[in-house]
């Protein structure tokens, strides 16, 4: 029996089921990273609002704790595992246009 066909029946198969999964990747890695930056963003615009009184001031303490105690970590996070599927991508030789 002759499989050549069927092989590469499968194989261009196969390949474009690698494109679609690379598509979706990509795809989701720059909403992840929109999101993070737009994060990244808020919370500076947060802490860098210069209080006008004392209520100011204590609700500028505490967003500056919380972004200490948990959200800078969490970025952190969020950054390290966006750069690593986005590593993946290069890897994969995807070029990333966005």
């Amino acid at each position: 029996v002759d499989c050549q066909e069927l092989n590469e029946a499968l194989c261009k198969k196969a390949s474009t089921c690698v494109q679609l999964l690379l598509d979706i990747i990509v795809e989701r890695n720059l909403d992840r990273n929109h999101r993070l930056k737009k994060n990244f963003e808020n919370t500076v615009n947060k802490i860098s609002k210069r209080p006008t009184n004392e209520h100011e001031l204590v609700d500028l303490e505490g967003a500056l704790d919380s972004f200490r105690a948990t959200e800078h970590q969490a970025l952190l996070e969020e950054f390290l595992e966006i750069k690593a599927w986005q590593n993946l991508i290069f890897d994969c030789g995807v070029l990333v246009v966005g």
